[in-house]
């Protein structure tokens, strides 16, 4: 099994602000999207630089900058990303408006290879956002039963995950009713 060690972004709405940590306060990889223009993006904690691939749109975000993806040809890769630092637990976030439902699953941050390891952090056909990941070579998946708001109003989404209590879901800070996490 290959290990994949980079992040990838592929959005067909307005992106503002992506955090993703591990058990602390302190995020791991961070993307603010303030830069100007250009495809250049910076990861906040490393300082890394990134680079938006396909076609896409700087506009004015929740606070600060965003990036309008397409859903089909744009997406980010930040590479030397690892996976293993969540086994005890982690959470993804980030700012999205929706200008379109995509047809299959989106990801907002993925990172699986093959539902056997890494995690998927997305938006579905129904405007549902779904954590899905790996655990123990078994893939589980927690999905929110209602939507997440629909053109060009922001939400916040978040996913996390924690080895004795399992995955959640949240909308603008929220608890909505999911489909259980279950193994598939």
């Amino acid at each position: 099994m290959k290990n994949y060690r980079y992040l990838t972004f592929l959005q067909i709405f307005l992106f503002s602000i992506c955090t993703i940590s591990s058990g602390a306060v302190e995020p791991i990889v961070w993307w603010r999207f303030d830069e100007d223009a250009g495809r250049d993006v910076i990861e906040s904690v490393s300082g890394k630089n990134d680079v938006i691939f396909g076609n896409f749109k700087r506009l004015s975000g929740v606070n600060g900058g965003s990036v309008q993806f397409d859903g089909s040809t744009s997406s980010i890769v930040h590479k030397g990303f690892e996976s293993q630092r969540f086994r005890n637990g982690f959470t993804v976030e980030g700012w999205v408006a929706p200008q379109a439902y995509p047809w299959n699953w989106c990801a907002i941050a993925n990172q699986e290879n093959d539902k056997k390891a890494g995690f998927l952090f997305g938006i579905n056909h129904f405007g549902q956002i779904g954590l899905h990941l790996a655990v123990g070579g078994k893939w589980y998946e927690c999905t929110s039963k209602q939507p997440i708001a629909f053109m060009d109003k922001w939400s916040h989404v978040a996913g996390t995950f924690d080895k004795d209590s399992g995955i959640v879901v949240y909308i603008d800070g929220m608890l909505p009713r999911v489909s259980r996490s279950k193994v598939v």
